[in-house]
């Protein structure tokens, strides 16, 4: 893959990995590698990370399974009245905010900020 030819260049991939996961690695290449790539596929999400989802900013409020869907899901409250609930879903409360801000998503939906 592209991310193994990377690590054969120490320099080059601190470089790449620091400008494009906007975090300092250190000296370490196989360290800016890892961090790199929790950064694009599995940054640390929890109660309280900001996130970006679908264009708006949010709030995350819950991370978790439901009731109505397998797999992880990640709730949001988001900043403005674009959602399409109060954290309630088929008559469960997965989490609390104001009517219509927020939402559920597939953690592939949102981004860490």
């Amino acid at each position: 893959s592209d991310d193994d030819d990377a690590a054969d260049d120490d320099d080059a991939a601190d470089d790449d990995d620091a400008a494009s996961s906007g975090s300092e690695s250190g000296a370490d290449g196989a360290a800016a590698e890892d961090d790199a790539k929790m950064a694009l596929d599995d940054e640390p999400l929890a109660v309280g990370s900001r996130v970006d989802v679908r264009g708006g900013l949010g709030v995350v409020k819950f991370v978790g399974e439901v009731h109505y869907a397998k797999g992880e899901w990640v709730g949001i409250a988001l900043d403005e009245p674009e959602g399409k609930n109060a954290g309630t879903i088929k008559g469960v409360s997965y989490f609390a905010c104001d009517d219509k801000h927020g939402i559920m998503v597939r953690r592939t939906e949102c981004k860490v900020v």
